[in-house]
């Protein structure tokens, strides 16, 4: 996970860190993620097929594998009524996991949401398409993958209130990140997109573990002025459904 902190991982984000490990993305490179991707997707949407074709064509996982058995579960978080996906989500997730340097990834998240190649975002933009589907990502559905087939129940129930120990820094978080953004205008470049995330505590905020990190560390700063307001916490997060097992 990189030189982001020196932070000693406790129970709750190993568990997490080994759960998301299940999904087998750890070993593929970013821009090999990337580039299978966007060549599987029609208009910014992903098929069922496309995403079986690319599993198998990757090795990335989409279906429950042994004591891994809330990754179905988690795929259908993603899933859109038509049964389709977004390459928005699906790109996120597997460049946040994937394996490669802070600016390629950094350069890559922000690709998936200047498609028209435009290198200009609105900071509010930026704020509400990259932003909070990363930290959602992070804070909330990642940490859910975790299931007592991995873990005893007192971690589990460390990892509930982890969650929400997550949750109740996201403003503030969000804010601080924007903050960083924002330094040469409210029109984000990509250059300037990619110079914060490569730069800011050795490309911190471009893996999950550190994302976690980042959203402690805010609130350990000032943990009298969180509440159960987070922008994640107002029903703007789906809940995973039940986990389906296999045979």
């Amino acid at each position: 996970m990189g030189c982001a902190s020196s932070r000693e991982l406790g129970s709750e984000e190993k568990a997490i860190v080994y759960a998301e490990g299940g999904l087998n993305f750890s070993k593929i490179s970013a821009v090999e993620v990337d580039t299978t991707f966007r060549r599987n997707n029609c208009n910014g949407v992903i098929m069922q097929a496309h995403l079986i074709q690319m599993s198998n064509q990757l090795g990335f996982r989409i279906l429950n594998s042994g004591c891994h058995v809330h990754i179905q579960g988690f795929y259908q978080t993603l899933k859109s009524a038509q049964g389709t996906y977004s390459i928005k989500d699906l790109l996120l997730l597997a460049i946040l996991l994937s394996k490669g340097r802070a600016e390629i990834k950094s350069k890559l998240i922000y690709e998936v949401f200047d498609p028209l190649c435009t290198h200009q975002l609105d900071i509010s933009e930026v704020k509400k398409e990259i932003l909070i589907r990363m930290l959602t990502l992070a804070a909330n559905n990642l940490p859910k993958l975790v299931c007592s087939e991995q873990v005893d129940s007192e971690v589990e129930m460390k990892i509930h209130k982890y969650i929400a120990k997550l949750l109740d820094a996201v403003d503030l978080a969000l804010e601080q990140i924007c903050e960083m953004l924002i330094v040469r205008g409210k029109i984000i470049s990509q250059d300037t997109f990619v110079e914060v995330f490569t730069n800011f505590q050795y490309g911190q905020l471009v893996t999950t573990t550190g994302l976690r990190t980042f959203l402690l560390d805010t609130r350990a700063k000032k943990p009298k002025k969180y509440g159960r307001s987070s922008t994640l916490s107002q029903g703007s997060i789906a809940e995973l459904p039940e986990p389906v097992k296999t045979a």
